[in-house]
């Protein structure tokens, strides 16, 4: 079965990046590189009739290039076990036009919100069976510094399991407006 979302994909640079912030450990299951993207709107599994709807509404969003810069460690669920480990994003405000964007054209379509709010992460690690928050924390290095990249395209993507796991497919890809 496969089900789709709307994303920014990384630079295989900064995917690279992203890939040494976590240290291999038994506790979790690290993400694949070629994973690491910030989703800006979840669809789930749909039909194709929706699909194509939702391609011809991304494809008319007219947003700017714009540099992501990505900075802190951070846990989901905020309270209790976690579950997920991820690197943030900072909200700017082009960020959160294309993520509005996104979200309403696939809302309009799919007759359905949003489940979350949005928060713009990076997913590094899936946590195997949660663990105490001080736990995961005392097993990441303290990180420092500010990734920053810039972002010319986002993708409607399709996932599905495959031979080697899950394959993330690019159905479009969705061009920014060059500044200047």
């Amino acid at each position: 079965m496969s089900r789709y979302f709307v994303s920014i994909t990384l630079p295989s640079d900064i995917q690279k990046q992203l890939d040494e912030i976590v240290p291999e450990n038994r506790v979790w299951r690290k993400s694949k590189c070629s994973h690491m993207h910030i989703t800006l709107r979840y669809i789930g599994d749909t039909d194709a009739a929706a699909i194509e709807q939702i391609e011809s509404k991304l494809a008319k969003i007219e947003i700017p290039e714009f540099t992501l810069r990505l900075r802190e460690i951070g846990f989901f669920p905020e309270q209790g076990k976690v579950r997920v480990i991820w690197f943030g994003a900072e909200k700017s405000s082009t960020l959160m036009a294309l993520q509005s964007l996104a979200d309403m054209h696939v809302s309009e379509i799919i007759k359905s919100e949003s489940e979350h709010s949005f928060t713009p992460h990076v997913t590094l690690a899936r946590v195997k069976s949660g663990v105490k928050r001080e736990i995961a924390q005392s097993l990441i290095p303290e990180i420092d510094k500010v990734i920053e990249c810039r972002i010319k395209s986002f993708q409607l993507m399709e996932s599905r399991q495959g031979i080697d796991g899950l394959e993330h497919i690019p159905l479009a890809n969705y061009q920014l407006k060059k500044n200047g």
